[in-house]
């Protein structure tokens, strides 16, 4: 299951977030922290996968609201992704 993380602090890295769900008690399969491509800082949001279903839905239930670097994480389970195209994707192609 992939969980949706918001209200990263800036200054966090992946291996900051990565810590913070193993200190837990929660393996993470696979994270994703997008990286805002005109500033080069991370866009204050994380994709983080743990394979067990039942793990995640702990782990949603756990580490929302828990801090990391002075700000309250908001943890939820990941949307399916929209077959729409992307904001930047229709700004990219109208050049």
């Amino acid at each position: 299951m992939i969980l949706f993380v918001s209200n990263i602090s800036f200054h966090a890295s992946d291996q900051d977030l990565r810590e913070l769900f193993l200190e837990a008690g929660y393996r993470v399969d696979s994270l994703s922290m997008p990286i805002n491509s005109d500033t080069g800082n991370p866009r204050g949001f994380a994709f983080v996968e743990i394979e067990d279903e039942e793990l995640a839905l702990s782990a949603i239930a756990d580490m929302d609201g828990q801090d990391l670097m002075g700000r309250k994480l908001n943890v939820q389970k990941a949307r399916e992704r929209d077959s729409r195209p992307r904001r930047d994707s229709a700004r990219s192609a109208a050049r």
